[in-house]
């Protein structure tokens, strides 16, 4: 992923299968994990990300050098920051606040992960540039044959999964947003948390975050347009 971002898949990244096409698609993009991830195997890439103020960090970030990241990272020596690509550290609310016009209190944290970070946007700055990035929903991704990476906001009953985002869950028709996955040219993957139902969801990682005196347990579920038979999935 090139900045940090609420709901991130970098974590996970490496263990979804691998593009099947030399596009890639993500129509609730963020920071794009899973495309990040993969730049350097496929063509191109097609966001879409309903947020304003991430796709303005994304195209500010397609224009970017090595140097100019440097320079942001200098930030860090201060107080506060202001640069969207540093606030992104903080949690995905603080880029449209910085973009606002304002500042954020420097923490430990941002300075022990600006390392890893500012590594990850580097190794992303050649390929991104050619990378198509756009505003808007889910329905204005072009209908292309492409491996398909959706990760919208997750819809997880009497939890805040999918919260954390200026557009949530409830804002979505899940039922319309099964039929439209269904309906994609390609390879499609779609990103879930149990106990969601909208698709016919498999298992596919447990995470734990927290303190060793409060852990919370994530269970990951995938579908694939793939594989539609319970007894395939175990092996793949």
């Amino acid at each position: 992923m090139p900045f940090a971002y609420y709901g991130a898949k970098h974590g996970l990244a490496s263990q979804y299968p691998r593009p099947r096409h030399q596009v890639i698609v993500e129509p609730f993009a963020g920071s794009a994990a899973y495309a990040c991830y993969h730049a350097h195997r496929i063509d191109h890439a097609v966001l879409i990300d309903s947020d304003p103020a991430v796709v303005m960090l994304w195209h500010e970030l397609q224009e970017m050098t090595p140097a100019d990241v440097d320079l942001i990272g200098r930030q860090l020596e201060q107080d506060r920051i202001s640069h969207a690509l540093l606030a992104g550290m903080g949690g995905s609310s603080t880029i449209a606040g910085v973009f606002g016009g304002k500042t954020r209190a420097t923490t430990p944290r941002m300075r022990e992960s600006w390392p890893t970070v500012s590594a990850r946007i580097k190794r992303a700055l050649p390929h991104i540039k050619r990378w198509q990035i756009s505003h808007g929903t889910y329905t204005d991704a072009p209908n292309i044959e492409a491996t398909w990476f959706v990760d919208p906001p997750y819809q997880v009953h009497g939890s805040m999964a999918g919260a954390g985002y200026r557009q949530p869950s409830s804002l979505l028709d899940f039922g319309e947003l099964g039929d439209w996955c269904r309906g994609r040219q390609g390879f499609t993957m779609v990103c879930e948390q149990s106990p969601a139902e909208w698709l016919p969801f498999h298992p596919f990682a447990t995470q734990s975050n927290g303190t060793s005196s409060s852990i919370a347990t994530r269970h990951e579920l995938i579908w694939r347009s793939d594989l539609e038979q319970p007894t395939l999935w175990a092996a793949v």
